[in-house]
């Protein structure tokens, strides 16, 4: 297990420590351990990708631990500055059941998008979404330290508790945001493949070969066996979709059974019509 691992191992472990502390009222100052927590949680979110990215250490587990460690962390957060009032009902049920719906949403489209060998990149919204969360939730933590132990009353506690609300408003806001732009710019992902092979000595270009390059230019490779694997189809059907893509110059042969895409997004989005 690599350095990157490790730490998104790490985030996971702070999950329980975070919550004990926050429902630990018995402790002083719980709230305002368990917000420092969640904190140091969410540092390490930006501290692995960092790591993996820039030294080259982007793996399977990584792809799959780094993202459940940040839904496990920002979901049980949400639901404890929910359940205790610090996000005031129905305000704090409306805004759970958005962010943890968008969460499981776009789980299930890079879901069907691996199968399909799609890759789903996070984009900016998705990026400023996190920003905000990682804001608004260990402030909330605060402001419930705050009101428990009395440190604030009167106007000051009302601009807190106003600005604190404005971060989460806009945080859910931008989960919105971000959920559709995620679902509109990978909707291809939903749609069948069609099965209608061209007749046999047809000069038709196969339509299965549109859907093919846009796999290949996700993961950069493409195999007859992988087309096989992919889209269902067998006989002499995936080496004709890969002889094609070579003839059109989509893909480039090589010493291996894996052939490298070489067609550009713009000349895709020129041939097909369609914007990736």
């Amino acid at each position: 297990m690599n350095l990157p691992n490790k730490i998104s191992c790490i985030r996971i472990a702070l999950l329980p420590v975070f919550i004990f502390f926050y429902l630990a009222t018995f402790i002083p100052c719980n709230f305002l351990i368990a917000g420092i927590v969640f904190a140091v949680a969410a540092a390490t979110d930006f501290i692995d990708g960092k790591i993996a990215r820039k030294y080259k250490l982007v793996t399977n587990m990584g792809k799959f631990l780094d993202p459940i460690a940040d839904k496990l962390v920002v979901v049980a957060a949400l639901i404890l500055v929910t359940v205790d009032g610090t996000i005031p009902n129905p305000f704090g049920i409306i805004i759970s059941i958005i962010i943890i719906g968008r969460e499981l949403i776009i789980s299930a489209f890079r879901q069907v998008a691996a199968t399909k060998g799609f890759v789903m990149a996070a984009d900016m919204w998705g990026k400023y979404k996190t920003t905000f969360q990682t804001i608004a939730l260990p402030l909330l933590m605060v402001q419930a330290q705050v009101v428990a132990s009395g440190w604030m009353c009167g106007t000051p506690l009302v601009v807190f508790q106003i600005v604190n609300y404005v971060l989460i408003g806009i945080a859910t806001v931008l989960t919105i945001i971000s959920g559709c732009n995620y679902i509109i710019k990978n909707f291809a992902v939903l749609k069948d493949a069609s099965k209608q092979e061209p007749a046999e000595g047809s000069n038709e270009i196969d339509p299965l070969v549109k859907d093919v390059t846009r796999t290949a230019l996700s993961t950069g490779k493409i195999s007859t066996s992988r087309v096989q694997t992919l889209y269902g189809v067998s006989y002499n059907r995936p080496s004709n979709i890969v002889n094609q893509m070579i003839e059109k110059g989509y893909v480039a042969k090589t010493e291996g059974k894996l052939l490298d895409i070489v067609v550009t997004k713009e000349q895709f989005e020129k041939d097909f019509n369609e914007k990736l």
